[in-house]
């Protein structure tokens, strides 16, 4: 295809935009609801991944230390277990931190556990772990070590947890699939009524010795066109509206467990770039089908 027939193909595809523009107002509209649809269900999905990160992160195993070790026992078991594979942080509590944090917590009442004198409490590790679905390999890797009294872990609770991520990752994409086919199916038939409303300049064309590739050209560049605005919109608009929803959840709350688990939601720089690729490639693809689709059968003449 020569130079001036590119340009003015795609000349074309601007005007029949404009001069079908109540078509082109709808095929946007539609568009962008399918991708808003699409983003907020990418969001909800990488959010509540992060949220159940958070929480995955304060499951914590205790692993209580024999009163008859020494220190220097104790601080090779911390070696130990910081090298095992699946253990990710060991945090070592002495029997003094250990009864200095109970004083605290109990506060004037602390006075009662003073006049007995001696400390009554374990020396004990806190154990973070990388991944939960493994936490009950750790636990009894744990309980064998010489020096070790007991371990206390959240088992029941770190399984719900992986359960729960597993769920929310399923769940996610099959939504996130069924969306993008409705979406498509939406799309094509909206492009598909925009076609046939000009089904008799396609014959024309085609009568006066037009070729496929010619006809098909300027509704190509059309369908890119109303892909890369409908993108642009959906940006914008679940731009505005997440943010709006992300200072509401993260803003003044109580310093609870439920309000530090909404604070790890993702901000909207930390998926901007993805949400706007997605949008792009997602908008520019099924308006480019669409067009393709629609328009095949009105080339048979």
């Amino acid at each position: 295809m020569k130079g001036g027939s590119a340009k003015y193909l795609i000349k074309e595809g601007f005007r029949n935009l404009w001069t079908n523009r109540l078509m082109t107002f709808a095929s946007v509209g539609v568009l962008t609801a399918c991708l808003l649809l699409v983003g907020f269900a990418v969001l909800f999905s990488e959010n509540v991944s992060s949220i159940v990160g958070y929480v995955e992160e304060q499951n914590e195993l205790v692993a209580f230390l024999k009163k008859d070790n020494t220190e220097e026992e104790n601080l090779a078991l911390q070696k130990q277990i910081a090298a095992m594979e699946d253990v990710d942080e060991v945090v070592y509590v002495t029997k003094e931190e250990a009864w200095d944090i109970q004083k605290e917590k109990l506060g004037d009442a602390a006075s009662l556990l003073e006049e007995n004198g001696d400390n009554p409490y374990y020396a004990y590790f806190t154990i973070r772990e990388k991944d939960l679905e493994k936490i009950d390999i750790t636990t009894a890797a744990i309980e064998k070590l010489d020096g070790i009294e007991k371990v206390n872990s959240s088992n029941g609770f770190a399984k719900s947890i992986v359960q729960i991520r597993k769920m929310v990752n399923i769940f996610g994409g099959a939504v996130i699939a069924a969306l993008v086919l409705v979406s498509l199916v939406i799309i094509a038939n909206t492009i598909r009524s925009a076609v046939f409303s000009r089904r008799k300049e396609i014959n024309i064309m085609k009568y006066v010795g037009a070729t496929n590739g010619f006809i098909r050209v300027p509704f190509l560049v059309e369908g890119v066109i109303l892909g890369v605005i409908a993108a642009a919109v959906s940006f914008l608009l679940i731009w505005g509206g997440y943010s709006l929803l992300y200072d509401a959840l993260t803003g003044d709350m109580m310093a609870s467990f439920v309000a530090n688990a909404l604070k790890s939601m993702l901000p909207f720089r930390e998926v901007a770039l993805q949400v706007g690729l997605l949008f792009l490639g997602a908008g520019v693809l099924t308006g480019t089908l669409g067009s393709l689709i629609s328009v095949r059968n009105h080339l048979k003449v």
